[in-house]
């Protein structure tokens, strides 16, 4: 009875390493899945300040770096510490009240305003909607004015 015992657990422990080795053997040889493409880590906008009350003055005239997590021109703004943007949060969105250290004045002006050509929103529309809810992308080009009138 013992050796039929001896003899049983054998087999069951053949037959169990058999299994666990066939089942790891197509693992092994299986060919890999393709991965996901690897998303952009951040986005790269070429941004132009000009202080237009100062003889066209060219404040910033350089590319901005900033996480690709920023989506809109507001993300952007408040992410590029280069611009050094002062802005305020209001009803409508975000309120861009000073760049490069240089603020307007919303109520009686100069304001600041800006514009892209190469924007989809903005060509598709004639004029750029507002930060908070402009989308951007890689590559974009924006200017920013100081202006007393437009």
């Amino acid at each position: 009875m013992k050796k039929s015992f001896k003899a049983l657990l054998a087999i069951l422990l053949m037959v169990t390493l058999t299994a666990c080795s066939a089942s790891s053997a197509p693992a092994a040889t299986a060919t890999p899945e393709p991965t996901e493409a690897v998303e952009q880590e951040t986005i790269t906008l070429t941004i132009q300040v000009i202080d237009m009350t100062k003889d066209n003055q060219i404040l910033f005239d350089g590319e901005v770096t900033v996480p690709a997590e920023c989506k809109t021109l507001a993300d952007v703004i408040n992410h590029a510490p280069e611009l050094n943007a002062k802005t305020e949060e209001g009803q409508y969105g975000m309120t861009i009240l000073g760049l490069m250290g240089v603020e307007g004045d919303w109520d009686k002006g100069p304001w600041w305003l800006y514009e892209s050509e190469d924007n989809e929103a903005c060509a598709a529309a004639g004029y750029c909607d507002g930060a908070s809810n402009l989308e951007v992308q890689d590559g974009n080009h924006f200017t920013f004015m100081l202006t007393s009138d437009f």
